[in-house]
Order: structure tokens, then C-alpha cells, then sequence
């Protein structure tokens, strides 16, 4: 004696489901890489631009000797990424992509394209090819694709947690934890393809 009311059965809309689609998912997701794309990418620009000339002291004009605020930044994270079989590049993408995950592999190609000059080819490189210039290996694109698997969730999902959990503790634990073992992965993975 069990009454379930269901809705009324109708063949599905085509023009609906693809404007819902269209407008309710996608355009919201590609605006908020965008909102969030374009801000990091003048904060790299802007670190590619300063220079470390000395002790304490900035300036914008590069020289001999002188490194940017930028390659700083990655030759610091280098060795970490080093061990992880990634590189302090990947390492400073996904560092700043914690806002929006979705956002990671285009601020790589933005990192290299401003840490490394572009290297001169007669025709326009492929993605692998831009890549494995810069020392990517398969190795490298598997631990890179473990650390996208197994790393801290991005902004809006912490927010989540902490709302509904209620618990600094537990949103704590939901970013160490993956973290944490994606880094213990990558370094596992990478030092077992360093045995072969």
C-alpha cells in the first residue's frame, strides 16, 4: 500500500538539455577559470618581470647574473618535485591552481612559457613536443597525473567541508590527507620507474 507519485514521462528536449548543459555547467565552469586564469597569469607575468638583483634588492631590468622572482619560486620547489617525479614548475602550478583545479595544466604551460624561453622551431611544437623540451618525461606525465588524482581539494570544496562539517579539524584533515598521499605515491611511483 505504498503510493509513489512520479512526474509525468516525456520524451527529453533537445534544445533544452543542451542550453541547460550549455549555460548551467559549462559556461559557469569556463567563467570561473577565467576569473581565476586571468588574475594568476598577470601574477606570473608580474613575478617573471622582478628580478632578484642582490641581497635583498628588486629591480625590473634583468642581467647577467639575475634571477627572476618567478625562477626563484620554481628552483625552490624543484627539489621536492624532483623526488616526486614532477619539477618545481608543476609543483608552483598546482600551488597556485588551489583555487580552481580545473586551472593547473594551463598555469604550467604559462609557468614554462615564462621561466624558459621558447625554443626555436621551424614549425609550431605539438603539446608533447613543448613538453619533452622541457625535460617531461612518460614518468613525469604519470606522477603528474597521480599528484592531479591524490592532492588537496580545491577552494570551494574546502569552504564545503568546513560548512558542513562545521570542523576546522576535519576540513584539516581533508586537505592533508590527500595531499599527503599523493606525495608519498608520486615519490613510491617514481622511485620504482627510477629501478628499471
Amino acid at each position: 500500500f505504498f503510493t509513489l507519485e512520479l512526474p509525468s514521462f516525456r520524451r527529453p528536449q533537445a534544445g533544452k538539455v543542451i542550453c541547460r548543459s550549455l549555460f548551467e555547467r559549462s559556461i559557469l565552469v569556463l567563467g570561473r577559470a577565467a576569473a581565476l586564469s586571468i588574475p594568476a597569469a598577470l601574477a606570473i607575468w608580474i613575478c617573471a618581470q622582478i628580478f632578484i638583483a642582490g641581497p635583498g634588492g628588486f629591480t625590473f631590468t634583468p642581467g647577467a647574473g639575475r634571477t627572476s622572482l618567478l625562477q626563484a619560486v620554481t628552483g625552490f620547489l624543484n627539489p621536492l618535485g624532483r623526488i616526486m617525479g614532477l619539477d618545481g614548475v608543476i609543483l608552483a602550478a598546482f600551488l597556485m591552481g588551489t583555487a580552481a583545479n580545473e586551472t593547473v595544466l594551463p598555469l604550467i604551460f604559462m609557468l614554462y612559457l615564462q621561466t624558459a624561453p621558447l625554443l626555436q622551431t621551424e614549425a609550431v611544437p605539438t603539446v608533447w613536443q613543448f613538453l619533452a623540451d622541457r625535460g617531461w618525461t612518460w614518468q613525469t606525465a604519470l606522477c603528474t597525473v597521480i599528484f592531479c588524482l591524490f592532492h588537496w581539494p580545491c577552494a570551494t570544496t574546502r569552504y564545503t567541508i568546513r560548512r558542513e562539517t562545521g570542523s576546522p579539524r576535519w576540513t584539516a584533515v581533508a586537505v592533508l590527507m590527500p595531499t599527503v598521499l599523493g606525495i608519498v605515491l608520486c615519490m613510491g611511483v617514481h622511485g620504482i620507474l627510477m629501478l628499471f
